[in-house]
């Protein structure tokens, strides 16, 4: 919610771009779908009825079960809301070649009708890359649009099964391993044809190299709360073979221990590390990082070149890394402390 309790900036934004307003909201809830209003179930007709959540609000219902693909549809609240010019203003946004279903959230009145779509199965099995022996404990999802679904575990035998997946062509799969496990993280595309048949795919993930160390505070020693990324150099090697591509799609952080301890899976060969601290702390009202921005490592500065916003620098397949981020770097020059692990350094994995 906004600070004044009102919705009306927020849908005048919605027309002129949603995806600028989509977050805008300051007054937010992180919970369970369900938390505020509790569940529902549809009766013969598919009525339903939630209560609780108040008046102008921006409700995310999840619809979910029953047979039908999984959906968090927006409701406003707010008695008489035509939510049609808003929908439509949303839909014009994109080029009709490039509108596809689920691509842009959909608004609601309190009074909803929504549509459901006949959902289908995804399931299968994780196996080692190698000798195929099926692993346990390894998280499998996808994400469609802006509907988070959750997340199947692998069991003893390495299956998996998903529900409520929406028709498509195409999933885009993830596969996590249990914290700690030397295995790779993997994302990967299954194709699909059209319909409620059930998908079947095997995931084969490899395993990497375990790096594990300490981000600290120079000046204190104490750990520090951050994410850790490897991003593979133009000269690995190993880069691109099966099992261990998933930088081509998943640049995502692992995180480290509230001390700052981590322990993280990489493909071998050289890549580099990168830190990024997960601290905030308040300045005359304003949110900001107190540690200095990313810098290259001094041993290896020929890989690192300086731009208007900070550094970057090459990555396997083509890529660009950034280093430094232009809301960071408003709390530089008042509020800055060097602090170790704000750097990106080169390490060798064998």
């Amino acid at each position: 919610m906004p600070d004044d309790e009102k919705l009306d900036a927020y849908l005048a934004g919605w027309k002129k771009n949603y995806q600028d307003v989509f977050f805008m909201s300051k007054k937010r809830l992180f919970l369970p779908l369900d938390a505020v209003t509790g569940a529902a179930t549809t009766d013969n007709n598919g009525q339903y009825r939630l209560s609780g959540a108040g008046v102008e609000r921006i409700v995310h219902v999840s619809l979910r079960g029953g047979g039908v693909a999984d959906a968090a549809p927006f409701i406003i609240t707010r008695d008489g809301f035509d939510p049609k010019p808003y929908n439509e203003a949303a839909n014009s946004q994109w080029p009709p070649e490039l509108r596809m279903k689920g691509q842009q959230p959909i608004l609601y009145g309190p009074d909803a009708t929504i549509v459901a779509e006949s959902g289908r199965t995804l399931e299968g099995v994780v196996k080692d890359q190698v000798t195929g022996k099926p692993l346990a404990g390894v998280q499998v999802g996808c994400v469609f649009a802006r509907v988070q679904r959750p997340f199947a575990v692998s069991t003893a035998n390495g299956q998996f099964r998903l529900e409520g997946l929406p028709q498509e062509n195409s999933y885009r799969v993830m596969a996590l391993p249990p914290k700690g496990s030397a295995y790779l993280r993997r994302s990967l595309s299954v194709e699909a044809a059209l319909g409620t048949a059930p998908v079947r795919t095997e995931i084969e993930l490899a395993r990497g190299v375990v790096v594990s160390g300490r981000v600290i505070d120079r000046q204190t020693g104490k750990g520090v709360a951050g994410g850790i990324r490897f991003a593979p150099l133009p000269d690995n090697k190993h880069f691109g073979k099966p099992g261990f591509d998933s930088y081509k799609s998943d640049r995502s952080m692992t995180s480290a221990e509230a001390d700052g301890r981590f322990r993280v899976a990489t493909i071998p060969g050289r890549s580099v590390i990168m830190v990024q601290a997960q601290v905030q702390e308040t300045l005359n009202g304003q949110p900001l990082c107190p540690y200095l921005m990313a810098r290259p490592d001094p041993d290896h500065k020929e890989l690192f070149k300086r731009d208007s916003d900070g550094w970057r620098f090459d990555s396997a397949g083509g890529g660009l890394e950034m280093f430094e981020d232009r809301k960071r770097r408003q709390g530089r020059g008042f509020a800055g402390r060097r602090r170790r692990g704000q750097r990106g350094v080169v390490r060798r994995t064998r």
